[in-house]
Protein backbone atom coordinates (compact mmCIF):
# COMPACT_ATOMS: atom_id res chain seq x y z
CA UNK A 1 0.00 0.00 0.00
CA UNK A 2 3.23 2.39 0.92
CA UNK A 3 4.69 2.02 -2.50
CA UNK A 4 0.91 2.70 -4.42
CA UNK A 5 0.60 5.84 -2.34
CA UNK A 6 4.27 6.99 -3.18
CA UNK A 7 3.84 6.17 -6.71
CA UNK A 8 0.28 8.46 -6.44
CA UNK A 9 1.67 11.43 -5.13
CA UNK A 10 4.73 11.03 -7.77
CA UNK A 11 1.99 10.45 -10.35
CA UNK A 12 0.25 14.06 -9.07
CA UNK A 13 3.34 15.96 -8.30
CA UNK A 14 4.60 15.58 -12.05
CA UNK A 15 1.29 16.60 -13.59
CA UNK A 16 0.95 19.30 -11.17
CA UNK A 17 4.20 20.66 -12.40
CA UNK A 18 3.17 19.75 -16.20
CA UNK A 19 -0.37 21.95 -15.58
CA UNK A 20 1.47 24.90 -13.87
CA UNK A 21 3.81 25.46 -17.06
CA UNK A 22 1.66 25.13 -19.27
CA UNK A 23 -0.95 26.98 -17.87
CA UNK A 24 2.07 29.83 -18.11
CA UNK A 25 3.01 29.40 -21.66
CA UNK A 26 -0.28 29.17 -23.15
CA UNK A 27 -1.87 31.75 -21.03
CA UNK A 28 -6.06 30.55 -22.43
CA UNK A 29 -8.21 32.36 -20.04
CA UNK A 30 -11.16 30.89 -19.00
CA UNK A 31 -14.73 30.13 -21.01
CA UNK A 32 -16.45 32.54 -18.10
CA UNK A 33 -13.97 35.32 -18.86
CA UNK A 34 -14.11 35.06 -22.62
CA UNK A 35 -17.75 34.04 -23.52
CA UNK A 36 -20.86 36.09 -23.09
CA UNK A 37 -23.09 32.96 -22.05
CA UNK A 38 -21.53 31.06 -19.83
CA UNK A 39 -22.70 30.79 -16.02
CA UNK A 40 -19.67 30.46 -13.68
CA UNK A 41 -20.95 28.14 -10.91
CA UNK A 42 -17.84 28.30 -8.58
CA UNK A 43 -15.54 30.81 -7.84
CA UNK A 44 -12.02 31.00 -9.37
CA UNK A 45 -8.84 32.36 -8.30
CA UNK A 46 -7.20 31.50 -11.81
CA UNK A 47 -7.51 32.83 -14.90
CA UNK A 48 -6.19 30.56 -17.12
CA UNK A 49 -8.02 27.50 -18.33
CA UNK A 50 -5.59 25.22 -20.45
CA UNK A 51 -5.13 22.79 -19.35
CA UNK A 52 -7.77 21.37 -16.51
CA UNK A 53 -5.65 20.41 -12.96
CA UNK A 54 -8.69 19.13 -11.85
CA UNK A 55 -8.54 16.02 -14.72
CA UNK A 56 -4.79 15.66 -14.79
CA UNK A 57 -4.61 15.03 -11.44
CA UNK A 58 -7.77 12.92 -11.04
CA UNK A 59 -6.87 10.59 -14.00
CA UNK A 60 -3.28 10.63 -12.89
CA UNK A 61 -4.46 8.98 -9.83
CA UNK A 62 -7.20 6.69 -11.58
CA UNK A 63 -4.77 5.31 -13.21
CA UNK A 64 -1.90 3.95 -10.78
CA UNK A 65 -4.27 3.26 -8.20
CA UNK A 66 -6.50 1.40 -11.01
CA UNK A 67 -3.45 -0.62 -12.75
CA UNK A 68 -2.26 -1.61 -8.66
CA UNK A 69 -5.34 -2.45 -7.20
CA UNK A 70 -7.72 -5.23 -8.25
CA UNK A 71 -11.66 -5.80 -6.98
CA UNK A 72 -12.17 -9.85 -6.29
CA UNK A 73 -16.00 -10.13 -6.16
CA UNK A 74 -18.10 -13.67 -6.43
CA UNK A 75 -14.21 -15.38 -7.19
CA UNK A 76 -13.34 -13.43 -9.60
CA UNK A 77 -11.32 -10.27 -9.84
CA UNK A 78 -11.85 -7.00 -11.59
CA UNK A 79 -9.70 -4.06 -12.16
CA UNK A 80 -10.28 -1.06 -10.34
CA UNK A 81 -9.10 0.94 -13.65
CA UNK A 82 -12.35 1.03 -15.33
CA UNK A 83 -14.72 2.96 -12.12
CA UNK A 84 -11.63 4.80 -11.95
CA UNK A 85 -11.67 5.84 -15.35
CA UNK A 86 -15.15 6.79 -15.46
CA UNK A 87 -15.27 8.55 -12.14
CA UNK A 88 -12.25 10.58 -13.32
CA UNK A 89 -14.17 11.23 -16.28
CA UNK A 90 -17.36 12.66 -14.55
CA UNK A 91 -14.62 15.23 -12.53
CA UNK A 92 -13.64 16.28 -16.27
CA UNK A 93 -17.27 16.69 -17.34
CA UNK A 94 -17.64 18.79 -14.04
CA UNK A 95 -15.29 21.32 -15.33
CA UNK A 96 -17.06 22.35 -17.97
CA UNK A 97 -20.49 22.16 -16.55
CA UNK A 98 -19.49 24.76 -13.85
CA UNK A 99 -17.91 26.80 -16.38
CA UNK A 100 -14.36 27.23 -15.44
CA UNK A 101 -13.05 24.92 -18.24
CA UNK A 102 -13.42 23.85 -22.37
CA UNK A 103 -13.81 20.30 -23.54
CA UNK A 104 -10.37 21.13 -25.12
CA UNK A 105 -8.65 21.84 -21.48
CA UNK A 106 -10.45 18.87 -19.81
CA UNK A 107 -9.08 16.30 -22.55
CA UNK A 108 -5.59 17.37 -22.48
CA UNK A 109 -5.60 17.39 -18.65
CA UNK A 110 -6.57 13.95 -19.11
CA UNK A 111 -3.94 13.22 -21.18
CA UNK A 112 -1.18 14.63 -19.23
CA UNK A 113 -2.63 13.16 -16.01
CA UNK A 114 -2.79 9.37 -18.00
CA UNK A 115 0.37 10.47 -19.42
CA UNK A 116 2.33 11.23 -16.07
CA UNK A 117 1.09 8.00 -14.31
CA UNK A 118 2.45 5.95 -17.10
CA UNK A 119 5.70 7.61 -16.19
CA UNK A 120 5.82 7.24 -13.08
CA UNK A 121 4.78 3.80 -13.39
CA UNK A 122 7.35 2.80 -15.79
CA UNK A 123 10.28 4.04 -13.05
CA UNK A 124 9.02 1.97 -10.50
CA UNK A 125 11.42 -0.36 -10.70
CA UNK A 126 13.89 2.69 -9.64
CA UNK A 127 15.72 1.98 -6.62
CA UNK A 128 14.78 5.44 -5.25
CA UNK A 129 10.94 4.46 -4.99
CA UNK A 130 11.83 1.09 -3.27
CA UNK A 131 13.99 2.81 -0.52
CA UNK A 132 10.92 5.19 0.09
CA UNK A 133 8.21 2.65 0.25
CA UNK A 134 10.21 1.17 3.14
CA UNK A 135 11.08 4.07 5.35
CA UNK A 136 8.18 5.13 7.56
CA UNK A 137 7.83 7.25 10.40
CA UNK A 138 7.92 4.17 13.12
CA UNK A 139 11.57 3.16 11.67
CA UNK A 140 12.63 6.10 12.20
CA UNK A 141 11.71 6.67 15.37
CA UNK A 142 13.01 3.27 16.45
CA UNK A 143 16.51 3.78 14.55
CA UNK A 144 16.69 7.12 16.89
CA UNK A 145 16.00 5.93 20.35
CA UNK A 146 18.66 3.19 19.56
Amino acid sequence: MRKVAILTLAALFLSNVIVYLLKIIIAQPRPFLVLPNVDLLVSVNEIYSFPSGHSATSFAAAVVIGLRYKLNFREKSYGLIYPLLVFAGVIGFSRIYIGVHYPFDVFFGALVGIISALLVLKVEDNRLVEELSHISLLDKLKTKKN
